[in-house]
């Protein structure tokens, strides 16, 4: 597929476009046997099933309503088995005492059968300035580039090749959950210079108490789609994503 509209930035956090992104940890990219929206870092394994607390925190299909479903088990999905253990989130050290249980993956959400997906991962620290700190490590410079090669190293080969770039952040007010964004694109290169490839991805974090919240969110551009897709949908995810708050929050 190409990518025929550039997408444009919002301060919310939630969309599903470049410009407003979601997500870390944990997430996997669904093969749309195309240039898919991307691909991620393998998921966390625990030996210890998630706690209630870290399910919680997850976005499930119910929470953003008619026209979404699970991603089918089994199906096939970029950035698994691929050979190369990336684990950006453990990076930083700053999971290394989190006891088993304390994180999880959500399942991949896709709307309808468009290349519009979401996904959460969870993290329940001990204490809200552990979940802080954790929150801007996902937020810097050293964690965007280790992801955003991560997206990469996922992405099918195709010829024209297809390579992942930030596309910038945002930053949350300090007032809500809400912590930052960052965003990718994905991008074929032809005789050297990267084009548009039809697919836009990004994560936001939230932090709620001691809990992190990564919404890792795809879209990807095909034919068929709605002219009002992007702006419905992000209007669906940000309503479910409230949804997880209201229920982290309790």
């Amino acid at each position: 597929m190409a990518m025929a509209v550039a997408t444009s930035c919002s301060s919310t956090g939630t969309e599903t476009t470049a410009g407003t992104p979601t997500s870390t940890a944990a997430v996997t990219t669904p093969d749309t046997g195309t240039a898919a929206p991307g691909t991620t870092e393998p998921p966390v394994t625990t030996t210890t099933p998630p706690s209630p607390e870290a399910v919680a925190a997850n976005l499930t299909a119910s929470d953003l309503g008619a026209g979404w479903a699970d991603y089918p088990e089994g199906a096939p999905v970029f950035g698994e088995g691929d050979g190369e253990d990336v684990d950006c989130p453990n990076a930083s050290g700053l999971l290394d005492d989190l006891p088993a249980g304390a994180t999880a993956d959500g399942a991949i959400i896709q709307y309808g059968d468009r290349l519009v997906f979401a996904q959460t991962g969870s993290y329940v620290f001990a204490t809200a300035v552990d979940a802080q700190a954790f929150a801007a490590y996902v937020l810097s410079d050293e964690y965007i580039e280790c992801r955003r090669a991560e997206l990469e190293f996922g992405l099918p080969v195709t010829d024209p090749p297809l390579a992942i770039t930030s596309t910038g952040t945002n930053t949350g007010d300090g007032t809500t959950p809400y912590v930052g964004s960052f965003f990718y694109e994905t991008m074929q290169i032809v005789d050297g210079t990267p084009q548009p490839a039809g697919a836009v991805s990004g994560h936001s974090i939230y932090v709620v108490g001691s809990t992190v919240i990564d919404l890792f969110s795809q879209f990807g551009y095909s034919d068929g789609d709605p002219a009002d897709l992007n702006e419905s949908t992000n209007t669906m995810v940000t309503a479910g994503i409230d949804v997880v708050l209201g229920r982290v929050e309790g």
